[in-house]
């Protein structure tokens, strides 16, 4: 199977640590995405990637936002 189709996602301080845990095992054989608000659950690498979570509370809620140009949108749109 090709690496590129294969993802362990890991969310949270204890689903983060799995997934890392996880991704050594098959290195060079998977992605890794970690979901999580502690920056302490992240780790860098060329194959890894993270979703930071916001506060509960934030006016743009949760997960953070990307304001994408209106070129890229249309692009993207059906």
């Amino acid at each position: 199977m090709d690496p590129s189709n294969i993802l362990v996602a890991g969310v949270g301080g204890i689903g983060c640590s799995w997934a890392k845990q996880a991704h050594e095992k098959c290195r060079g054989s998977a992605h890794l995405v970690l979901i999580d608000a502690d920056d302490a659950s992240f780790t860098t690498g060329e194959d890894v990637h993270v979703l930071r979570l916001g506060h509960a509370l934030d006016s743009v809620g949760c997960a953070p936002s990307h304001r994408w140009p209106s070129s890229a949108c249309e692009a993207l749109a059906p």
